[in-house]
């Protein structure tokens, strides 16, 4: 397990109070630290998604591949931390191959929240590479289609369909 010493968590779990002092804007971030903000968001504390995308933004090319090793590791984080770590790929934008990579994985999952959010992130990162996961994803919905609530259902081809769309007008 992975902590934060307590001023630097105090700082990011505080944010807006330090934000106002400046003190925020200088945190600089070891990849156990990055682990460590994935940690809080996914747990629920009081540090926000901007906060954390903020703070990681800024060293993405270090960031991505301890994000994408959050979402290799079942035995070590969470299922809500799995989640953070997909919306902050998505929030930071920034388009990397392993993270499309293994957005493409989580895909090939039954249907969930996990592979939801997935299809999001890659609407917005992803390339014509992620095309053939995402069409593999509307199969997956539709063979899982009987043991779903049909709104759910629904909404998440949606998701799948406009991911697709976006990405196809991305590269063409």
């Amino acid at each position: 397990m992975i902590y934060l010493n307590k001023s630097l968590e105090r700082k990011l779990v505080y944010a807006p109070e330090f934000r106002a002092a400046g003190e925020a804007q200088d945190l600089k971030l070891t990849d156990k630290q990055i682990q460590a903000l994935v940690r809080l968001l996914g747990d629920g504390r009081t540090i926000t998604l901007d906060l954390v995308v903020n703070k990681i933004k800024e060293k993405k090319e270090q960031a991505i591949p301890v994000l994408t090793g959050i979402l290799r590791d079942y035995s070590n984080y969470t299922e809500d931390t799995h989640l953070a770590a997909i919306d902050i790929l998505r929030e930071i934008g920034y388009r990397s191959k392993d993270a499309e990579k293994i957005l493409c994985e989580i895909l090939e999952e039954k249907p969930s929240e996990r592979t939801s959010r997935a299809v999001y992130a890659l609407e917005r990162i992803g390339t014509k590479d992620s095309l053939p996961a995402l069409h593999k994803a509307l199969e997956n919905l539709e063979a899982a289609k009987k043991e779903m609530i049909t709104q759910y259902y629904i909404e998440v081809q949606e998701s799948i369909s406009d991911a697709i769309e976006v990405v196809l007008d991305k590269t063409f």
